[in-house]
């Protein structure tokens, strides 16, 4: 691609040519990385690729340069005379020379390359005599080692590596320069020819990050563009144009994927996986675009060509794979390697919605193989090639070949990938394809590493240097990412943020500064010792640290480490230059790993599918005892999300949460509105919320204008979570605060608080809370403010606010946790009365008791599912599994599974009738119930007529004109689906009036 004449890099140099035509003045072109500071890696990309280019290399002896503030330097060369120079701070008996130079004008070039460049010309007049008081002039020190070819005729670059003093200091010796180990790179060009300088600054880029093709920004983010175009993955807003990667990442593989694959929630490897090799190399996207050429995109979307063609068939084509460098090959061929492993496009056609293998009808893999004909790398320095996926019936002996043959493989392996043949990208279900949606994840593909090689990228911060047992360590914290949108979810933090910024710029202003640091000191939560969150790394004889790979190990980068269960210690394995660089340039999300997978990682440490397991030791898996710890995994803290749609991808019971997300929103809408003395429009009052999980029904209460909602929830994670209910608040707050600016509205969200509590203890009293925050919070809303003074601004919004009791009680699909025993039933009923206004309403959502024993009963197994068929075998969608005997009323106890958590949950049974009686001793009167079947014929009427009418709107809370339609198609989906309808048709709902 040409750079266009309009650049202002041309105006540039016309510029310089006219000012230093006739003079001897220099003209530097200092090369700056667009990403932070040079790293050694670039440092020898750099000496390597003109070295081995045959360019006339020159090593200029260490020098010290030493400059005041009058620009003025002395120049002392050789180490000897720079020791000399040190111990005595005479320069006058060593060879030495002094020069000035002046700045006479400077062009910044920053936006044409993924470069900085500093286009100056220095006018150098040499020094006679020394300057006045020069011994105690403050001055700036660099020890430099000088590397330069001359690449062209009249251009030579150079490389230096500089140790730097950064501040001013008297003499050499006050500046400790000698003792410091922080280095840094420069590197610059040194024009005399003016008609060569495009094209050498294009040949340093290349040499720094052995680029084929350099390409602009502006080429850059046209291909970027085009790539968009060609993929369309669908955002939430139609005017987003965040050009989105796809590559869908692999979770690790654990114990739980190698067992049966019949087994509720388990996703095994054992059915339907095929097995690739992990190359040791970057993951890169390969895109063709009209034309024919082709690019890599990396995971912060630089872009880069490759010098291949492609045929007209290849046009408009998108791969994935790995990029392996020249020197990571083992085959002997000093040639770039990319290695493909899926294929999204092909031709324009996207390929997405199809099987990887399939025998018998077009698939992914297919289709990659048709690229070895398409692609000419004839004039590239880049091979393509397309990794085998084995598939077959036994995965063990798939594995194991692939493990006993790496060596035969071009490149070196660190790990297996396991991906399911039989579906399309996302999906989680053979011939039901998703569309491809932002922030999407698929918990179906899996890598193994070897036990030594599960690793954590970390953002080390330095500490200190340490002496232990006569060595010396430098300590480092580790970091890893963090996406909350603030750093503490804690109550007091949320909600005076909440009631404090009622404008979106103030609050724009105020997270701007909060939200800068998203990183966290990594602090597991289990198998923690003491120092878990520090690496300590040995000091080598030159006063470095670096990694088993002998990369320099510098502060503020993003290093891999692997973890040594017996030394109890992080091992670095190298530095992640991508991911430095990546930080380097204020993006933060894909540099260091994230506290989640950081946390799967070094759960995966701490309980190893060894090499043997990996290859089918069956013994090894069975007498491996730390299997306990992950089959808890499968075992579900509460349930509230699996009634919940924010499960982030598309599953075959989708139309059921449907269902029961309309039905919760008609029940949130029975209690009648009224008008309040102190309100311009009609509400329906407070609501107290018990097992509020995670707040997923917000919206519910905002849409049926509730004024004050204060939610409860046993699970703290539910509450301040960076996925929990202050979590939600704030992003409810800040999305409210956007749509007033947008609209010129003052519309203020609804009062609401939430705290961790046990709903069977005194919520009035605070004893139900289950930390102090929580019990401070429930004792100052439930009672009547005593004062008013040195209250926060939260407190005096919400004090008070349920000491008259709440209009509305909700429970929704949590109340059968209170079956378990008759004191748990009692107390929560209590709760609700002690809480419940006269004539305000309870209702609640459960598994109806009876319909439940009445299809138990006709099981000769105790077990009762929904299962759907596919062609080699059929998964199930929900179970219900018998776990009690003889139980009359309490302790009742089932196991349900729903795929869209893949977990058994523990439910306790409840009957209807006895739930009437013992609630009517709390004065407690039903007032109405059905089951889900009876209710959703209802809806079903509703969305069959013009439900667009502002009657439906309100009742079911459709405020979003757009969700009707998805909704009417969910249903219509619904209707046909037995499987789900027979699982959601055993729910019920009840009202209850406090009389």
């Amino acid at each position: 691609m040409e750079i266009s004449q309009d650049e202002p890099i041309f105006t540039s140099i016309d510029n310089i040519k006219k000012l230093i035509k006739g003079t001897a003045d220099d003209f530097i072109i200092q090369i700056h990385n667009d990403n932070g500071s040079w790293s050694e890696t670039e440092f020898n990309n750099f000496i390597n690729t003109f070295k081995s280019s045959g360019y006339k290399e020159t090593i200029k002896d260490e020098y010290l340069e030493i400059t005041n503030i009058d620009n003025i330097t002395l120049i002392i060369n050789k180490i000897k005379n720079i020791l000399l120079y040190c111990n005595s701070n005479n320069y006058k008996a060593i060879e030495h020379k002094w020069y000035k130079k002046t700045l006479i004008t400077e062009e910044k070039i920053n936006d044409l390359f993924d470069i900085n460049m500093n286009m100056n010309v220095y006018n150098i007049d040499d020094v006679i005599t020394e300057p006045e008081k020069w011994d105690d002039n403050l001055k700036r020190f660099k020890l430099i080692k000088e590397f330069s070819y001359e690449i062209d005729k009249g251009v030579i670059v150079i490389g230096r590596i500089i140790k730097d003093s950064i501040t001013n200091y008297a003499t050499m010796k006050k500046s400790r320069i000698n003792n410091t180990n922080q280095i840094y790179y420069e590197f610059e060009l040194k024009i005399k020819n003016m008609d060569v300088i495009l094209i050498n600054i294009i040949k340093t880029i290349q040499a720094l990050f052995l680029s084929k093709v350099v390409l602009t920004k502006k080429q850059q983010s046209s291909i970027l563009e085009d790539y968009r175009n060609l993929v369309n993955i669908a955002t939430q807003r139609k005017s987003d144009d965040t050009v989105y990667l796809l590559t869908p990442k692999p979770v690790a593989l654990k114990k739980i994927n190698l067992e049966n694959p019949d087994n509720y929630g388990v996703v095994s490897i054992l059915r339907g996986y095929t097995v690739t090799e992990k190359a040791d190399g970057e993951r890169l996207l390969l895109y063709i675009n009209g034309n024919g050429d082709v690019y890599t995109i990396d995971s912060s979307k630089r872009v880069e060509g490759t010098g291949i063609k492609a045929k007209k068939e290849a046009y408009n084509s998108l791969i994935d794979g790995e990029y392996v460098h020249c020197n990571k090959r083992i085959d002997g061929i000093k040639r770039h390697l990319y290695a493909a492993f899926d294929i999204y496009f092909l031709n324009g056609e996207k390929l997405t919605s199809l099987p990887l293998m399939d025998d018998k009808h077009k698939c992914r893999y297919n289709e990659m193989l048709k690229l070895d004909k398409l692609l000419d790398v004839k004039k590239s320095n880049i091979d393509f090639m397309v990794k085998v996926h084995n598939y077959s019936k036994d995965i063990y002996k798939e594995n194991k070949s692939i493990l006993e043959n790496h060596k035969k493989l071009p490149y070196e392996i660190d790990g297996l990938i396991f991906t399911p043949a039989k579906l399309a990208v996302y999906s989680y279900y053979p011939t039901m394809p998703v569309e491809i949606k932002t922030d999407m994840t698929w918990n179906s593909v899996f890598k193994w590493k070897p036990p030594e090689q599960n690793t954590i990228d970390f953002l080390i911060k330095f500490i200190g240097d340490i002496r232990k047992d006569g060595l010396k360590y430098r300590k480092y914290g580790l970091y890893v990412t963090d996406k909350n949108m603030l750093n503490d979810y804690n109550i007091k933090n949320v909600l005076n943020i909440r009631y404090k910024y009622n404008n979106i710029d103030k609050l724009t202003n105020f997270l701007e500064t909060t939200e800068k640091d998203i990183f966290k000191l990594f602090v597991p939560n289990k198998y923690y010792i003491n120092d878990s969150e520090f690496a300590f790394i040995e000091i080598n004889t030159k006063g470095e640290v670096r990694a088993e790979n002998n990369d320099k190990i510098d502060n503020n980068t993003i290093v891999e480490f692997r973890y040594d269960l017996i030394e109890k210690r992080w091992i670095p394995i190298r530095v992640r230059t991508d991911k430095t660089r990546i930080f380097n340039k204020g993006v933060f999300d894909k540099t260091a790993n994230s506290v989640q997978v950081a946390l799967d990682t070094w759960d995966t440490i701490h309980n190893m599918i060894s090499a043997s397991m990996i290859i089918g030791n069956i013994e090894e898996v069975k007498s491996d005892k730390s299997d306990e710890i992950v089959i808890t995994d499968n075992v579900l803290e509460t349930d509230d999300i699996y009634y919940e749609r924010n499960v982030p991808f598309n599953k075959i019971s989708n139309g059921m949460l449907l269902l029961h997300m309309l039905i919760k929103s008609h029940l949130y809408n029975r209690p009648q509105l009224f008008k309040p003395a102190n309100r311009n429009q009609e509400v329906r009052g407070t609501l107290l919320e018990l097992a509020c999980g995670q707040a997923g029904d917000l919206n519910n209460w905002k849409y049926s204008r509730y004024t004050f909602v204060l939610g409860i929830d046993l699970v703290k994670s539910n509450i301040y979570s960076s996925k929990g209910s202050y979590s939600r608040l704030m992003r409810e707050h800040r999305k409210q605060l956007n749509y007033n600016n947008k609209n010129g509205k003052n519309f203020s969200l609804l009062d609401m608080a939430f705290a961790v509590g046990d709903c069977t203890l005194n919520i009035k009293t605070g004893e139900a809370a289950i930390d102090p925050e929580s019990r401070e919070l429930l004792k100052m809303v439930m009672n009547p403010v005593k004062r008013q003074q040195n209250l926060d601004v939260y407190e005096r919004a919400l004090a008070g606010k349920g000491k008259d009791k709440f209009n509305v009680i909700s429970c929704m699909f949590a109340i059968h946790y209170f079956f378990e025993t008759e004191i748990k039933l009692e107390q929560f009923l209590k709760n609700v009365s002690d809480n419940l206004q006269k004539d305000g309403l309870f209702f609640a959502t459960f598994m109806d008791g009876s319909s439940v024993e009445l299809a138990l009963s006709k099981s000769k197994t105790g077990i009762i599912e929904g299962r759907k068929d596919f062609e080699d075998y059929s998964v199930p969608v929900w179970a219900i599994i018998k776990q009690y005997k003889d139980e009359k009323h309490y302790n009742k106890k089932i196991d349900v599974f729903i795929e869209n958590t893949q977990k058994l949950i523990t439910e306790f049974l409840v009957n209807l009738d006895f739930l009437i009686k013992k609630a009517k001793e709390f004065d407690l009167e039903l007032e109405d119930t059905e089951l889900f079947s009876e209710t959703y014929e209802k809806i079903k009427k509703d969305f069959a007529n013009d439900n667009k009418n502002e009657i439906y709107r309100s009742k079911y809370n459709l405020y979003e004109s757009w969700r009707i339609d998805d909704h009417k198609k969910s249903l219509i989906e619904f209707e046909s689906n037995t499987i789900s309808k027979s699982f959601s048709f055993l729910n019920r709902w009840v009202i209850f009036k406090k009389i």
